[in-house]
């Protein structure tokens, strides 16, 4: 009786701490991230490289997401359009931070005037965009289109390997494998993959 008594008593120690335990992460750091005498990532330093010399783009990443009053009206729906003007001149101060989320997840945001769509894509996006987009794949956790995927504001994990990178995107769980091994593309029975079959190659002294 006592045994069952002091294995109840564990028991609910547990079961009354587990939703903490589970909550909280180890503290591991990265290993390979340059780091400052306080510890934070020195953003600043070289890139990181892998053994065979290339940029080691493995590791967590996401779209820095613009304040409220900057949000481009192509994300606002309702008569926002991805075509809609853009200032002649940029703000006078210019963040890097601001740059680099306006160049991850508005792939229009470098045209004056927008991305250059035919008129019939032009009319699509308005149309989708009048109605708030309630026919988004992405509202209803489906595969989106590729773009569309890529510049999606949650997370995504790049795991690099000499011959092959994976991107696992936390955006509806989405999975891309890119092979750098030097295989062509495929020329006949393709797996049907949402994200379809990806090849790649370093060109360059890439930094």
């Amino acid at each position: 009786m006592k045994r069952f008594i002091n294995a109840a008593f564990w028991i609910a120690v547990f079961a009354t701490n587990a939703p903490s335990l589970l909550a909280q992460w180890p503290p591991y750091p990265t290993p390979g991230v340059p780091r400052l005498p306080n510890g934070q990532p020195n953003l600043e330093a070289p890139a990181p490289r892998t053994l065979d010399g290339k940029p080691d783009l493995s590791g967590i990443w996401q779209i820095v997401r613009p304040p409220a009053d900057q949000t481009p009206a192509s994300f606002l729906g309702g008569g926002g359009t991805a075509n809609a003007a853009r200032p002649a001149t940029p703000p006078p101060k210019v963040s890097l931070d601001e740059i680099a989320s306006a160049s991850f997840r508005d792939s229009g945001s470098g045209f004056n005037d927008g991305l250059p769509l035919r008129p019939s894509a032009a009319e699509v996006v308005k149309s989708r965009m009048a109605d708030n987009s309630k026919d988004n794949p992405d509202a209803h956790c489906l595969p989106m289109g590729i773009m569309q995927f890529h510049n999606h504001p949650q997370p995504r994990k790049i795991v690099q390997t000499p011959g092959l990178i994976i991107i696992i995107y936390e955006a509806n769980f989405g999975l891309r494998q890119i092979f750098t091994d030097g295989r062509p593309l495929p020329t006949n029975d393709l797996n049907p993959w949402w994200y379809g079959y990806s090849v790649g190659r370093w060109e360059g002294d890439t930094h």
